[in-house]
């Protein structure tokens, strides 16, 4: 399966070292191309791993995985271009860099993610395959 990975950080580069490994090909969306970073985590991977803008990683992939700072969210969904027929995973968390909520619990984020869903014609459905592609946990020893 080809899976864009929006955001290089701890989750999207743990997320899509891990899908490249199982066999998966991913390409993680970032916004410069020069940085050193995208870089180094691509050369770490041992799998069909890239990096491309975040318009170009997107678009020949089947699932689309958006792992940006909850404040990035808008622009990295705007950058992304045309998102009909694909699938998105949000694995974003509303909170700042003090890792205060971002939005309370009246905040009207939902409402947002409404707005850009119809914006941008993608529709966000729940996957199973996810699960699926986790190694599986090691047993536990019996109770004795």
């Amino acid at each position: 399966m080809k899976i864009a990975v929006i955001g290089t950080g701890s989750v999207g580069g743990t997320l899509g070292r891990r899908w490249a490994e199982l066999g998966h090909s991913v390409c993680f969306g970032v916004r410069d191309l020069a940085d050193a970073a995208p870089k180094a985590l691509v050369s770490k991977i041992k799998g069909d791993a890239r990096f491309a803008s975040v318009r170009d990683a997107v678009e020949d992939a089947d699932v689309v995985v958006l792992a940006t700072p909850y404040a990035a969210n808008a622009a990295a969904i705007t950058s992304a271009g045309e998102l009909a027929g694909k699938i998105l995973i949000d694995v974003t968390n509303p909170i700042g860099a003090d890792f205060a909520l971002a939005v309370g619990l009246n905040s009207r984020a939902p409402k947002k993610w409404q707005n850009w869903r119809r914006a941008h014609g993608f529709t966000k459905r729940c996957i199973k395959w996810a699960s699926r592609s986790w190694p599986t946990p090691p047993s536990r020893p019996a109770n004795r």
